[in-house]
């Protein structure tokens, strides 16, 4: 009697856990893919930083210069005066400009990079290469079916 039960809940069992890896998949794919829009955003608001603090330097080494060249000792008032305008101009881009436009082709541009250590794929643990490789398939076969190109690997 108890093998007759063994032998029907042990397919079930087995489909169950089946199911809770193929979710475990999918959970690591959401969070890479989670990690890597954030470290590309981030990255990318850097770069737009270091572009508006350079050409805020740019602006109070030339305007120092100019009244250098005309005979003028430079103002230090150049300083705060150009410096706070360049951090409202930076506020005025975020709120009205088109900062985040810019800022979501760079991000597009970095993640479409093969160079950044984010887009190398997952090594996954011995484990879960299985149930990765039938995920991958399933979705494959998904993308295949609608006519799309197939999803490139993002774990080993």
């Amino acid at each position: 009697m108890g093998s007759l039960v063994s032998s029907i809940t042990s397919p079930a069992i087995d489909k169950a856990k089946d199911a809770l890896m193929m979710q475990q998949v999918a959970a690591i794919k959401q969070n890479k893919e989670q990690r890597d829009r954030q470290l590309a955003m981030n990255i990318a608001a850097t770069r737009d930083r270091v572009y508006w603090m350079s050409g805020t330097a740019v602006t109070i080494i030339g305007l120092a210069g100019l009244q250098k060249a005309m005979g003028r000792k430079p103002a230090l008032a150049i300083l705060p005066v150009t410096a706070f305008t360049a951090l409202v101009a930076y506020q005025v881009d975020l709120a009205w400009g088109t900062k985040i436009n810019r800022l979501s082709r760079e991000v597009q541009a970095i993640r479409a990079e093969p160079n950044w250590w984010f887009n190398e794929p997952l090594d996954l643990p011995p484990v879960m290469r299985g149930p990765y490789r039938k995920f991958m398939d399933e979705q494959n076969a998904k993308l295949k079916a609608m006519g799309e190109p197939p999803e490139k690997d993002w774990a080993r």
